[in-house]
């Protein structure tokens, strides 16, 4: 069952925060992957406070890395002369950073997202889903097809 997000709570002399938390955002992002079935794992991070109040980080995968890795075919059919060949499927690898509307990367990230661009990898800050879908109309040359 998913728990629904507590209304955020006025304070005197304080505007309320209304931008969607970074989970609801990753939800929306994984649903849509999942509806288009694209594969897509998410990397859990997090902190907490230990006996003397010192804040503790972990990250599953190390710091700086993405919020979520999907894997898009961009494959299609190869064509000789007149006559087709074969089905080609060309996985490629998209690490998605998922950030609030306002918020920047932090320098581990920019660091994480460097290293992977050297490897060929895509990588995409992404605000909401419509991001996402943005990504994939430019990248996957059969994206209207699909549609």
């Amino acid at each position: 069952m998913r728990r629904l997000r507590r209304p955020p709570i006025p304070r005197e002399g304080k505007p309320v925060d209304t931008r969607p938390l970074e989970s609801e955002i990753q939800k929306q992002i994984l649903d849509y992957l999942a509806a288009e079935r694209i594969f897509a794992i998410r990397f859990n991070t997090g902190a907490l406070r230990d006996r003397t109040g010192r804040v503790m980080q972990f990250h599953s995968a190390g710091p700086g890395v993405a919020d979520i890795l999907a894997f898009f075919d961009l494959g299609g059919t190869y064509w000789a002369g007149d006559r087709e060949i074969e089905d080609v499927h060309h996985q490629q690898v998209l690490w998605i950073e998922v950030k609030r509307p306002g918020e920047q990367q932090r320098e581990s990230q920019k660091q994480f997202q460097a290293y992977v661009e050297e490897q060929g990898h895509y990588y995409l800050v992404a605000r909401d889903v419509a991001d996402v879908v943005d990504w994939q109309r430019q990248f996957d040359p059969h994206w209207s097809e699909k549609r």
